[in-house]
Formats: C-alpha cells, sequence, structure tokens
C-alpha cells in the first residue's frame, strides 16, 4: 500500500484550479428535481443519533448524479472536533496522509478533506486558511472562503462560514477554521460563477444559527456543479455553504468506509472530522 500511497503522490503533482464567476451564468442543464429530492429521508447512527446521513442516486440515465450527505447537530456534548495536521511549517510543508488513515487513527465516526495544496513527492504545501486550534498555520487568502467552528457554550460548539479568510482575524471565540475554494451560497442566496463545470465535489452547508452542519461528497460522472451544490444546501436550508478542495481530492469518511470508494489510498493535506468523547 505504500508504493501505491507515493505512486498516486507523483502522479497527483498539481492541486485543483477553480475560477470564480462576477457575472450571471446560463441556467443548469438538468432541471433540480433530476438531482434534489422532493424529501431527504436521514439514517440516524444508533449509537450517536447527533450524526445521521443520506445517500442519493439518480434515476436519471442522463444525469446519473450520486452523492453523499451528513447531517451533524453540533448541540451534542458527546462531540469531539479533530484535524490534521497538529503541526505545520509554510516553508516545508506537511507529510501526505490519507482521509482514511486520519479518521482511524483518531476513532473518527465522520470526516472530510479541506484545503486545496500544492505537492511535491514528499510533501504538501497548504493554499488558504488553517487554523486547527484558533491558531494560524497557514496565512488566509482573501478570495477563498472558510469554514469556522466558534465556541457556543461550554459544551459545544456552532459552525459559520466566512466568504473571505481575511475576515478570520475580527472573529473571537474562534476555535477553529478549515479553508476551502469558494462560498456557493451566502445568506440563502446562490453565486454564479462563470465557468459551469461538473465534477466531484466536497462541501460543507451551515444552517442559520449554526447548530447543524451538511458535510457533502459528490461523486463524478458527471458530478455537480458549484450552482448545483448551492441549490442543494438551500434544499436544506442551510444559510450558507462552501467547496472544499473538489476532483480527485474530495473524499468523504463515514464509519470506517470513504468515498468515493477506490483502491489506492488518496495523500491529503488537510482534513478535520469528529469522534466521540
Amino acid at each position: 500500500m505504500g508504493s501505491l500511497f507515493l505512486f498516486t503522490s507523483i502522479l497527483s503533482l498539481f492541486s485543483c484550479v477553480s475560477t470564480k464567476s462576477t457575472t450571471s451564468e446560463a441556467e443548469d442543464l438538468f432541471s433540480e428535481q433530476t438531482y434534489i429530492p422532493e424529501t431527504f429521508v436521514w439514517t440516524e447512527f444508533e449509537d450517536f443519533p447527533c450524526i445521521s446521513f443520506y445517500d442519493f442516486v439518480s434515476e436519471n440515465n442522463d444525469f446519473p448524479v450520486k452523492y453523499h450527505l451528513i447531517k451533524i447537530d453540533l448541540k451534542n456534548s458527546n462531540l469531539k472536533l479533530v484535524s490534521y495536521p497538529q503541526n505545520y511549517s509554510e516553508k516545508h510543508g506537511t507529510k501526505p496522509k490519507s482521509l482514511s488513515d486520519f479518521a482511524q487513527e483518531q476513532n473518527c465516526v465522520v470526516a472530510i478533506n479541506t484545503n486545496p495544496f500544492s505537492r511535491t513527492i514528499f510533501s504538501q504545501k497548504i493554499k488558504g486558511l488553517f487554523a486547527p486550534e484558533g491558531k494560524i498555520l497557514s496565512a488566509p487568502e482573501e478570495r477563498y472562503a472558510s469554514l469556522v467552528f466558534l465556541k457556543a457554550s461550554e459544551s459545544y460548539l456552532k459552525a459559520t462560514i466566512i466568504p473571505s479568510q481575511n475576515e478570520f482575524s475580527a472573529i473571537k471565540d474562534a476555535k477553529a477554521a478549515f479553508g476551502g475554494f469558494f462560498s456557493v451560497l451566502q445568506d440563502k442566496t446562490p453565486l454564479n460563477f462563470a465557468i459551469k463545470s461538473y465534477d466531484r465535489r466536497s462541501a460543507a452547508g451551515v444552517s442559520e444559527d449554526g447548530s447543524i452542519l451538511y458535510l457533502l461528497l459528490v461523486e463524478e460522472n458527471p458530478g455537480l456543479s458549484y450552482q448545483q451544490c448551492a441549490k442543494l444546501f438551500l434544499n436544506l436550508n442551510c444559510e450558507s455553504a462552501l467547496e472544499f478542495d473538489g476532483g480527485s481530492s474530495a473524499e468523504l469518511y463515514l464509519n470506517g468506509k470513504t468515498f468515493p470508494q477506490k483502491f489506492y489510498k488518496v495523500p491529503q493535506a488537510t482534513g478535520f472530522g469528529f469522534a466521540k468523547r
């Protein structure tokens, strides 16, 4: 498995690149009914009911969408937020680690990749804001968004999404922040992007009061666009949403399984998850 890990590192020398739009582009090729169900039927974990999941597989052969959603009630004192790496040097980067290795080391129920990054054979350099304990280890980038966890009480957290990582310095009581690419939903309004592309996606959405966090993994063939992800989160009654590093980097870990399922491990620069206290 070590040789496969190194092989995938060599193959993936560059991180994903996305372009933000300042225009209002054409409508999606397919209606919302193609990828958004009438009702989301959630399945709770029996021994951890604050986390539930929903899997979607489209019945439309012209647009065979498949995605996985996680719903996390942050108002639960048994949730423990964990992340990697805990130490980072912008000069030397960080050693790659697969999402599944991190999740199993930390006994996570759920975990997801976050920041985009650049790679060499032996290290990865994080792009954008990364503050796993509230302390900035990787500098903010103004054009990128970030998921921020705040102290809501002595026993639990709440979440918010800032459309520009430069806003982080003004936030008090921040417990952690994980950068991504762009905000796709702000104040319950989907944003527009100049380029409409369909790809594998890794994303997060937050309820208006910050108590509910949604994690999304869209599998490819064809995947979803940023605009479609925004509409999906809007139908979940999210107030805001952002995209993490997508494409070949997009991964979700859930209760021992990694999505999309592969025969090799993907090297990641950053990620976070939830374990039991």
